[in-house]
């Protein structure tokens, strides 16, 4: 009995799960990487983005309400953002629906454009190795922080559902 008094219990659902208590899986660690990165990095600068132009655009919005709309511009933002080109167009006139912005909507949105054009760039020169070492040669210090990080996983994932 006083054993069972000592022992204490744990809810699984209490514990975090943290990205090391993944599964081993690399593909189940790649897009939690890939959505962790999008979220802290990408997603604050497009609503930044979308933001400024709407509050450039306000007068747009008390002379047009039908033509200009919210979702209109956000579409335009997340268009250009994935680089994908598609527009909608402006009524009444032959050309885009940004091409009646103001100059500094239409350079935010160029700039939304090179930042989801190049939105890699910046994890690849952050994880960039810059050792002198050769590509082969790995550390013992490397070494013994991936045997930790392994040893930590192992014991993480007790009781992590």
């Amino acid at each position: 009995m006083e054993k069972m008094a000592k022992t204490q219990f744990t809810d699984p659902l209490q514990k975090e799960c943290h990205p090391s208590s993944l599964p081993s899986l690399p593909h189940a660690r790649f897009v939690y990487q890939q959505l962790r990165s999008q979220f802290c990095r990408d997603i604050w600068w497009l609503s930044l983005a979308i933001l400024l132009i709407t509050i450039t655009e306000s007068d747009h919005f008390e002379a047009d309400p039908l033509a200009f709309s919210t979702f209109r511009i956000i579409f335009e933002a997340v268009s250009a953002y994935s680089y994908v080109g598609v527009s909608v167009g402006y009524p009444g006139q032959s050309y885009s629906f940004c091409g009646a912005w103001h100059t500094f909507s239409k350079l935010l949105l160029i700039a939304v454009a090179l930042r989801g054009r190049h939105r890699g760039l910046s994890a690849v020169f952050a994880n960039a190795d810059l050792s002198p070492e050769p590509r082969g040669v790995i550390r013992e210090e490397d070494m013994r922080l991936e045997k930790d990080r392994h040893a930590n996983t192992k014991e993480t994932l007790v009781g992590c559902v």
